[in-house]
């Protein structure tokens, strides 16, 4: 017996969806509050297949819901810093990640939405407007619309994409399997629809692994982090993450190189909540 899950099929139509715009507990039979927090429901179906035959059932996942990093009013400010292959400062600017802790339109039965704030995005738009990668992708923004997951399984981000961040969409998406332990390992696929100027159409394959824990200093105290390191195999070229999380106060630190040998850091400096 088999299972094919649509969870990705309805990622990646989030993924399709909600590009440049400003972009759960069942309700009602099949219905969805937007405001539901008991469960995220995945839906799929089940392949029968025997010597002869072949049939399909319809299943139904409810994973309970949890928001805690993501919790309504919680403001994240991170500082991102994008180095050339050179090692030189591309861009260095504060980016800012703001909780609703409400349902996204577009996939409320797994995904909540956050807003994504960049600074001086004028100013990036004019330095780096000849950037090299994805040349005919060139749309710039000062907030975006994106969906997040957290629930008892898994924390998972539309990552920060847009702006010169563009990279990302074909670099591992920020992950955390739960639970965390030292060794354990996954797998995921992305498949990019149209928008994404020569990205469009392709596949990502990205493989994840919890290498260890390290200690990571915010605000002049030490907290004990995941270490997760993730490469993404990609036609263009192969990319990876490094991302360090801490379970009461999120991704603190993401570390990426592009398959143009660039990279880009980004460190939590602040959070706010309500």
């Amino acid at each position: 017996m088999k299972k094919i899950t649509l969870q990705f099929a309805i990622l990646l139509l989030i993924i399709s969806s909600c590009q440049n715009k400003n972009h759960s507990n069942p309700n009602n039979g099949n219905q969805i509050s937007s405001n539901d927090t008991l469960f995220d429901i995945i839906r799929g179906e089940t392949v029968h297949e025997t010597e002869d035959s072949l049939w399909f059932s319809p299943y139904e996942e409810r994973i309970p819901k949890v928001r805690k990093i993501f919790r309504k009013g919680n403001e994240y400010t991170y500082k991102a810093k994008y180095y050339s292959q050179n090692k030189e400062i591309l861009s260095e600017n504060n980016i800012y990640l703001i909780a609703t802790g409400k349902r996204i339109e577009f996939a409320p039965e797994t995904q909540d939405k956050v807003f994504y704030r960049y600074e001086n995005y004028e100013q990036d738009s004019i330095k780096l407007h000849d950037h090299k990668i994805n040349p005919s992708l060139q749309i710039w923004t000062e907030k975006a619309v994106e969906g997040i997951i957290e629930n008892e399984e898994e924390i998972w981000i539309h990552p920060m994409r847009q702006n010169q961040y563009k990279f990302t969409e074909v670099a591992p998406f920020p992950t955390i399997k739960f639970p965390l332990n030292i060794g354990k390992s996954w797998e995921s696929t992305v498949n990019i629809f149209e928008g994404y100027g020569e990205w469009d159409n392709k596949s990502v394959v990205s493989n994840y692994e919890i290498t260890g824990q390290v200690e990571f200093k915010y605000k002049n105290k030490l907290f004990n982090c995941w270490i997760i390191y993730a490469e993404a195999i990609f036609e263009d070229g192969n990319s990876s993450l490094e991302l360090l999380f801490n379970e009461n106060l999120g991704i603190v630190k993401m570390k990426y190189q592009n398959y143009e040998s660039e990279e880009l850091v980004i460190e939590l400096i602040d959070n706010k909540s309500t």
